[in-house]
């Protein structure tokens, strides 16, 4: 006996194995039965709970798979990398744009329930997942809820992916600004839906809310949380954003980004019941129990993991890692990553103006970089440093594992470490010894403390190898103004050992230089790409816009 049904209990155990069956009964959160395992003279376990043996399926018998089989469905739908074999599904798209089969798959999923949550991994487009459901449900308007650093990236794949005709799109950059009244998307800051136009966005209605980087509301007393969603004493008291919503959306690729209780908000905003109800009390007893010992220690477990993935998958979240779509992911690919303007950034992109350069010129690697040109791209690379460091901050939290930073001026590298010093931070730069750097490889191959290896483009870019190992993201806080340099970089990740697929992000102020030099750099890629190769490049794989 592995798995089986009978009186109203499932039953788990086994003679032939009876240790490994215990260590997985015990994970699951399965109760030793005395009677049965009297009867049968080895430790069997039950519960009458489906989600805690959903992952048994396997060793489950026919009598237990009966009982399973609606919800190992549910489950399966949530892990597909395509539609299922004679489902067809019209997703509205752009003309020239083409969903990857998983993201036909995720929006299939989406599609039939109220709320969801889109988990997959960091890098696989997520944003355009959310904007594809929005095109299939009509929505005319939607607001989105994401870090601040990130309204102007979102403004363009709503371009890039919305099918209403000529689609107004209002990032919300400060308070004053207010509420656009007819525009079909409204993107605004965590801070500004929490504080100044909160009354305003309630007071609005919504036919789809989007949260991007949903692990930010992993606090259920936080201002950011209630605003959203309700709570507290205060001004969220009576209810939140969410409230005024047709259908919430969120995005994240870590739901949980330390320990299960974390994502207790999210299940209980997107699907009460797929938790049965529970108060986060008792969410907290059944899969994150804590305390205090005799000594006055702080103890905290995480148990019946099992269970809790089969809850949301079955219910509210699809999830795919990079591993299972690989075959539909090009090697490389490449995203302009939009910087909000600053008062600093302002007068970057003054001063570059002041140059009066050819975007065109500046392609040819013969140009030369002196002066005042140095000058303006120090004087750029510094006024977005700040921003660089809230965008790799971001994407570390939001489940990318190890990251290569490319940078240029050392003021830039500087800002840089010291504000990513808490995810461990390897730096390599002209004064880095050849001996040495591959030593920094080595630590950031092996190290899970060491995150972060940022590196300086002349130094790093070239004659390194091992990075490929460990790494399959990279962000050019300074991109070269020499677009074969960005690839030499882009490169060391890119090489022979690398089991994933490269994504490349350029962060940029639009209107700036190294938009324009990047963005046809990028788009004479794609051209290469299919006339040499004949292999047109999917939808979202080269972001232009």
């Amino acid at each position: 006996m592995l798995l089986t049904y009978r009186d109203g209990a499932f039953l788990f155990g086994s003679a032939a194995n009876a240790a490994e069956a215990e260590k997985l009964a015990r994970a699951a959160g399965l109760t030793l039965s005395t009677s049965a395992s009297a009867a049968r003279g080895f430790p069997v376990f039950f519960t009458r709970q489906a989600y805690a043996v959903l992952h048994l399926w396997d060793m489950a018998d026919a009598a237990a798979r009966d009982k399973l089989a609606l919800l190992r469905e549910q489950w399966e739908h949530s892990n597909l990398d395509r539609l299922p074999v004679g489902v067809v599904l019209d997703i509205p798209v752009p003309n020239g744009r083409v969903p990857l089969p998983y993201q036909r798959a995720g929006v299939w999923y989406a599609q039939s329930r109220e709320n969801v949550l889109f988990g997959d991994a960091p890098g696989l487009g997520k944003t355009a997942e959310s904007i594809m459901l929005a095109n299939l449900r009509g929505c005319k308007r939607v607001l989105v809820v994401c870090p601040a650093n990130i309204r102007l990236n979102w403004r363009r794949e709503i371009r890039a992916w919305s099918t209403i005709p000529d689609v107004v799109v209002y990032p919300v950059l400060k308070a004053s600004d207010g509420v656009h009244p007819f525009a079909h998307y409204v993107v605004v800051s965590y801070e500004i839906a929490r504080d100044s136009l909160f009354e305003v966005l309630r007071g609005d209605r919504w036919d789809m809310l989007v949260i991007d980087e949903g692990h930010y509301l992993k606090t259920p007393d936080s201002g950011r949380t209630r605003a959203l969603f309700g709570g507290g004493a205060g001004k969220y008291k009576d209810g939140g954003i969410a409230d005024v919503a047709e259908q919430k959306v969120v995005l994240t690729g870590t739901p949980l980004p330390n320990r299960p209780r974390e994502c207790y908000t999210l299940a209980k905003a997107l699907d009460h019941s797929a938790i049965d109800w529970m108060s986060e009390a008792s969410f907290r007893e059944r899969f994150n129990p804590g305390g205090m010992d005799p000594r006055g220690f702080h103890y905290e477990y995480a148990g019946r993991l099992p269970e809790l993935n089969a809850r949301m998958r079955c219910n509210f979240m699809v999830r795919r890692l990079k591993e299972d779509v690989l075959k539909d992911l090009p090697p490389k690919r490449y995203e302009l990553a939009y910087q909000e303007q600053t008062g600093a950034v302002a007068m970057a992109l003054q001063a570059e103006r002041m140059l009066d350069i050819d975007p065109d010129d500046m392609v040819n690697n013969g140009f030369v970089f002196d002066g005042e040109i140095s000058t303006v791209r120090r004087m750029m690379g510094e006024a977005m440093a700040p921003g660089a460091v809230e965008h790799c901050r971001m994407v570390l939290e939001g489940g990318t594992d190890k990251l290569v930073v490319f940078a240029h001026h050392k003021a830039v590298m500087t800002t840089l470490e010291e504000g990513l010093a808490k995810f461990g931070v390897l730096r390599v730069d002209g004064s880095t010894s050849p001996k040495n750097r591959q030593a920094y490889v080595e630590v950031f191959k092996h190290d899970p403390r060491k995150r972060v290896m940022l590196g300086q483009l002349q130094a790093i870019g070239t004659g390194t190898d091992g990075l490929q190992e460990a790494c399959d993201h990279c962000v050019f806080a300074e991109a070269s103004w020499v677009p074969g340099e960005n690839e030499q970089a882009v490169d060391r990740l890119h090489r022979i050992g690398q089991p994933g697929s490269v994504l490349a992000q350029f962060l940029v102020a639009q209107g700036s230089l190294a938009e324009r030099i990047l963005g046809r750099a990028i788009e004479k890629a794609q051209i290469t790409n299919e006339v040499l190769d004949a292999k047109p490049i999917a939808g979202g794989v080269y972001d232009l816009r």
